[in-house]
């Protein structure tokens, strides 16, 4: 039983469930393409309580900072590594942008005219499809 396997694999086909490699490929797309891989671990702490809501002040606050500048960098930083500082001129469209990608777990990139498109699987920018709840 094993013999055939082993021969199948020096020809370089696989063995494993075709089910289960086309869900390996899925989450190695995933892992490859998440946001927060192309950051500083203190930048993702930054970019999660950004994405939950918190000012830069309560941020300071939370991870012991004394003065928001320091989170007003860090944001810069975040904004620069996903390609927001390029895009927006104000810093709340930034902010808000940031926290989409991180809910997403996604790259997001938007428009001149504010379109926001989408990495697909096929690692091609798509339009973003926003479905309104019924």
């Amino acid at each position: 039983m094993i013999v055939p396997l082993l021969q199948s694999a020096s020809i370089g086909q696989s063995f494993i469930d075709p089910e289960i490699e086309l869900r390996v490929q899925e989450v190695r797309h995933k892992d490859e393409n998440n946001p927060l891989s192309v950051l500083e671990p203190n930048e993702i702490v930054v970019a999660k309580y950004l994405a939950a809501g918190y000012t830069n002040e309560q941020i300071a606050a939370k991870i012991g900072f004394r003065d928001k500048r320091t989170i007003s960098r860090t944001n810069g930083q975040i904004y620069t590594a996903w390609g927001l500082a390029d895009t927006t001129t104000d810093e709340k469209v930034a902010r808000t942008r940031a926290a989409l990608i991180v809910q997403t777990g996604r790259f997001l990139r938007w428009d001149e005219s504010g379109t926001c498109f989408v990495l697909n699987e096929q690692d091609k920018w798509v339009e973003w499809e926003i479905r309104a709840s019924e």
